[in-house]
């Protein structure tokens, strides 16, 4: 991850790598910006602040869509001419023309996807008819509370790198980390849609959904996977997968894939009793990059820390 803090638009226009545009400062004072990025495999994380009013003009990314919305904000904000406020998603597409005038003191956060890599994770989720008019329309409703959940993970994920809460240096983060990332940006989006109603009717259809689900979570279990890889995997919408686990393990699948991981760290940690056990190197393998919050996970769990299981374990 990498991050600048900058004192001339022109300056921060130009640190956004792939983007055509050119920024003009629109009301009075000295100018600070900065801009965060984090780069993924076919996503990329921006964090991007100004403490003035700007009009931003130019072109999304090449092959691209673009998520944003305002993290913090001075006011509302216009696109095209359309006024907007901080529980708006701003949906561009490859091409589209990007015409901002920013509020006052705006952070805004934006996930830019590679647009084959968008279509692919998009067979996951049952909002296709909301994306496609969010991108006609450039941006769509976001219900507050959804938009102050993604608020709170993206704040999560930025403060967590950091700090070295969350280790980059482990490759396998990164495939989990963008399921992650792409699925929150997603499930906000999603907030507009109805139930599914593709949901299988049968207890029995709804078992086997659960039962090929957790197979295929039980043979990738040391793999970065993300609950998007196991929708597309079995061709059903997540919302779909969501309900047949909570009716049939009483549980969201998101949550048996975390028990499951923190059952495999708890066997490798008691199979290190006398040894040097790293608990971070054990717990990143298993997917947790937050580490302080891996603890809380694995105590609400099993009643101990992870470092008391090691030392129990040691006698």
């Amino acid at each position: 991850m990498s991050s600048r803090t900058l004192c001339d638009v022109d300056e921060q226009a130009r640190s956004l790598s792939g983007w055509r545009q050119e920024y003009q400062q629109l009301s009075c004072g000295k100018y600070a910006g900065a801009v965060t990025s984090l780069l993924l495999p076919d996503v990329e994380l921006i964090i991007e602040s100004s403490n003035l009013q700007l009009h931003q003009t130019g072109e999304v990314p090449k092959d691209s869509i673009v998520l944003a919305f305002a993290l913090d904000a001075g006011g509302p904000g216009w696109l095209s001419g359309k006024k907007f406020d901080d529980n708006t998603m701003i949906v561009l597409a490859n091409g589209h023309e990007l015409d901002f005038r920013t509020p006052p003191d705006l952070t805004a956060a934006a996930l830019v996807v590679d647009a084959k890599a968008f279509s692919q994770y998009l067979q996951a989720f049952d909002i296709v008819p909301s994306v496609d008019i969010a991108i006609k329309n450039k941006f769509a409703a976001i219900p507050p509370a959804l938009a102050n959940t993604l608020r709170a993970y993206v704040r999560t994920i930025v403060t967590g790198i950091q700090s070295g809460a969350i280790d980059l240096a482990h490759p396998a983060l990164e495939t989990g980390l963008r399921g992650a990332l792409f699925g929150n940006f997603m499930h906000a989006l999603g907030g507009l849609d109805p139930a599914s109603q593709m949901i299988p009717r049968s207890a029995l259809l709804r078992r086997r959904t659960v039962n090929k689900a957790v197979e295929y979570i039980r043979s990738h279990i040391d793999q970065p996977i993300s609950i998007i890889d196991v929708c597309m995997k079995l061709h059903i919408e997540q919302r779909v997968l969501l309900y047949c686990f909570q009716e049939v393990l009483g549980l969201a699948p998101i949550a048996y894939l975390k028990y499951l991981r923190l059952n495999h760290v708890r066997r490798e940690l008691m199979l290190a009793a006398g040894s040097n056990c790293d608990i971070g190197d054990v717990a990143t393998r298993w997917g947790f990059w937050h580490l302080s919050r891996f603890s809380s996970e694995y105590r609400k769990l099993f009643g101990e820390l992870p470092s008391e299981t090691v030392r129990r374990n040691c006698h």
